[in-house]
């Protein structure tokens, strides 16, 4: 296939006959009639104004090429030697350049949303104006790069490099920046607001007149006080899906169908679900949830009655402590064993609540109020046949649900494709139940043609991007009171921890990977310790705020801020 007309074609051999070439003019060839190129040499070669979306130069050397306004979306230029390119004005979105060599590169005015330039080397690029909304920077080299006045809202730039760079101006609304340097840095007016500080190092840099997003620094997460999070191994039980943990006796439940009880140090199984030819273990579900309250137990768990998928239900179980079951408390008919979630949790009033996905049926049942499905549900227990009530619809996936001290609901919706959410329900008694917003919105991404608005939902205290680095599945946590704050994690390993602020809202405080899936988190209020259980661990999670003695080794020193004052604390 052609990629450029044949005039244009006969306009570059034309002008470049006049030139010495220093590229293979097969290659050019090969690449103008396949779209693919891998490791060619197409150094020094005009192209500009071309249009070369989705091509494939894996490895290529294209040293010196003139690219200014081409037209490269989508392409594949992993490891490419771009040193000394002109990419001004060049649609590079959603290129794939992790690994490639932008060594004094001129993108001026480039577009580079959602582009991927993990571990890319951009020193002394220059960057001027550039749009880099939501690309991904990770561990990414900018030492001495010109960034003045470019577009990096939602960036990933964590772990990058960016000593020396210019950022004047930049709009870094929402990126992530955890333990990035930006050390003798040009941070003139730059906006700050809701983006990922943690672990960051603005050592000598210059933040006159930046937007810093939450007030003072000693207010903002990162201070000389920093968070961290010690994972100690407990036990092995496999796939434990939930915790209780009020009380002297702790309940776990696995995935399999046992339910644990742990008193005084010892652990015994209470109850073996899989011993029901009904129960349902495979996907995403098996036994989902265990709750105690007023000497009586609550599980949650999947059944399938017969062949047909139709005949799948989330049923909710009471059992005295004894195990004697009493009777059924919910059966909701989810027609499949994808999106079920399942959490249970008691209010202080003694309601229980349920929390239950969507059963991939998206499109007909969160919105629906005459369904079940994709909805937080209260059940009064102390009724002999008590109706669910709906307090919270137009949700995917609630894996998890939990309610603290105050009365408080804290859900982890997980995301379709785009965003993992974490929401707040603040009066679980609301005049009228609250929509999330799926599948309309994914967290606050509209991604459904409906009249619905944004400010017709409630919407997110946190969302993150759904991507490897970040987090796949949002696992929901627990309001630790001691500490003030908001313990959850993700699927994928990731511990965070959310703060309210003095701006009223939300902030990310601490990201800490681990080397575990997490399924699951428990909080046990009487020792306030924390738990996490991976694939077939149990490990206990102590939060601790390390006060470190020279703000340079993590975050500042000898900062101009905002006011326009150098700060030499600590130095």
């Amino acid at each position: 296939m052609k990629l450029l007309s044949a005039p244009f074609s006969l306009f570059i051999a034309l002008a470049l006959s006049q030139l010495v070439l220093a590229y293979d003019m097969a290659d050019l060839n090969k690449l103008l009639d396949t779209n693919l190129c891998r490791r060619c040499d197409l150094s020094g070669a005009n192209l500009s104004g071309a249009k070369l979306n989705g091509v494939e130069m894996h490895k290529a050397n294209l040293k010196a090429v003139n690219l200014s306004r081409a037209e490269l979306r989508g392409a594949i230029l992993r490891r490419a030697d771009l040193i000394d390119a002109n990419l001004i004005e060049t649609d590079l979105r959603e290129a794939k350049l992790s690994g490639a060599f932008l060594t004094g590169a001129t993108l001026k005015g480039a577009t580079l949303n959602r582009a991927n330039l993990t571990h890319t080397d951009l020193v002394g690029a220059n960057l001027t104006e550039a749009d880099l909304s939501e690309a991904i920077l990770l561990g990414a080299n900018l030492s001495g790069a010109n960034l003045s006045h470019a577009n990096m809202r939602g960036v990933n730039l964590s772990g990058a490099t960016i000593d020396g760079a210019n950022l004047n101006g930049v709009d870094l609304t929402g990126a992530y920046l955890y333990g990035s340097t930006m050390i003798k840095a040009n941070l003139r007016g730059a906006n700050f607001e809701g983006a990922k500080l943690s672990g960051i190092n603005f050592t000598d840099s210059n933040l006159k007149g930046a937007n810093l997003g939450i007030g003072k620094v000693e207010e903002a997460g990162w201070s000389p006080v920093i968070n961290q999070i010690s994972i100690k191994e407990i036990g092995v039980y496999g796939e434990v899906t939930a915790f209780d943990l009020k009380g002297d006796t702790h309940y776990l439940t696995s995935r399999s169908g046992k339910l644990y009880e742990l008193k005084q140090g010892l652990s015994r199984v209470l109850l073996d679900l899989s011993e029901d030819q009904q129960f349902l273990n495979k996907d995403e579900v098996g036994l989902l949830s265990v709750v105690s309250n007023n000497e009586l137990i609550y599980v949650s768990y999947a059944i399938q009655e017969d062949d047909n998928d139709e005949s799948m239900f989330l049923v909710v179980d009471e059992y005295t402590k004894k195990m004697r079951k009493t009777r059924r408390v919910a059966k909701i008919n989810t027609a499949s064993s994808s999106h079920v979630a399942g959490t249970l949790a008691f209010d202080s009033f003694g309601k229980l609540y349920l929390s239950v996905g969507d059963g991939r049926d998206p499109e007909h049942q969160p919105q629906n109020l005459q369904s079940l499905l994709g909805k937080i549900l209260r059940i009064d227990v102390s009724k002999a046949r008590p109706e669910p009530e709906i307090v919270a619809y137009g949700l995917r996936n609630p894996w998890k649900i939990s309610i603290d001290a105050r009365n408080r609901m804290f859900i982890g919706d997980v995301g379709s494709q785009i965003k993992e959410s974490v929401y707040l329900l603040e009066d679980l008694y609301p005049a009228t139940p609250y929509n999330l917003g799926w599948p309309v919105f994914e967290g606050t991404s509209r991604i459904g043609n409906s009249s619905l608005r944004l400010d017709d939902t409630l919407l997110p205290i946190f969302e993150y991007r759904n991507e490897s680095s970040l987090g796949i599945a949002v696992i929901g946590g627990f309001y630790l009171d001691d500490n003030d704050i908001y313990l959850f994690g993700d699927l994928l390993g990731n511990l965070r921890l959310l703060k309210k602020q003095m701006d009223n809202k939300w902030h990310e405080i601490h990201f800490q990977k681990t080397s575990n899936m997490i399924w699951s988190l428990g909080y046990d209020p009487m020792t306030k310790k924390s738990y996490m259980s991976g694939a077939e661990k149990i490990f206990e999670l102590e939060i601790l705020n390390k006060r470190i003695n020279r703000f340079s080794s993590v975050m500042f020193c000898r900062t101009t801020m905002p006011d326009g004052t150098v700060n030499n604390s600590g130095c």
